[in-house]
């Protein structure tokens, strides 16, 4: 049998101090990476049917399984710049 736990009165124009403190206290969710694994993917023929100048080009399945894994300051100063 399970326990249901009774929600504050919200139409109350004054919550008790236990409601008040329910409704304030919210989870702190947090996610932290240490290390980034990269990997060489083959580049094959692709399907994409919108491409307007030469073949589609697709990441193939297989990859190099010497890939590396290295911690994320070392990568984050030596990666090289993003393309746009």
């Amino acid at each position: 049998r399970r326990r249901r736990e009774s929600l504050p009165n919200l139409s109350s124009s004054h919550w008790s101090d236990d409601e008040e403190e329910k409704i304030q206290r919210k989870p702190v969710r947090r996610v932290s990476f240490h290390e980034v694994e990269v990997r060489n993917y083959n580049v094959t023929l692709g399907d994409n049917p919108s491409v307007q100048k030469g073949p589609p080009l697709s990441l193939d399945w297989n990859y190099d399984p010497n890939h590396t894994i290295r911690p994320l300051e070392d990568y984050e100063v030596n990666r090289s710049q993003r393309r746009r």
